[in-house]
């Protein structure tokens, strides 16, 4: 969550944009934590805008930081800019977004040795 109000942080001292910020009910208390912790303009649609509603938005980006997770998708489909983040532990292409307009960021973290972790 630091990352993220350090990233917001820093976008709304060179461009103040309207952050809006996208997610299912359980999301909007702990995005709502995170819009608290840097200024400029928010719209927190979590729980709040229905799957097309979330779609007209997402087509109306200048681009999407995400995780992966469905408005990844559905900004894919409408052709909005993006920066996708990936765990290293996910499987490259496997749920990459299908978009000429994305760039992946995945972890570089090492995998896990489960040998390792049983011989303790």
């Amino acid at each position: 969550m630091e990352n993220f109000a350090e990233l917001g942080q820093r976008l709304q001292e060179t461009l103040q944009p309207l952050f809006i910020l996208f997610g299912g009910p359980g999301d909007r208390e702990r995005l709502q934590d995170l819009a608290d912790r840097f200024p400029g303009d928010k719209l927190i649609a979590a729980g709040q805008a229905t799957v097309l509603e979330t779609t007209a938005l997402l087509a109306r980006c200048h681009v999407l930081l995400t995780l992966d997770i469905g408005p990844m998708h559905l900004a894919a489909l409408v052709g909005t800019p993006m920066v996708a983040l990936f765990s290293a532990r996910q499987f490259s292409k496997m749920w990459e977004p299908h978009s000429h307009r994305v760039v992946i960021l995945r972890t570089s973290i090492p995998p896990l040795d489960l040998h390792a972790k049983h011989q303790r």
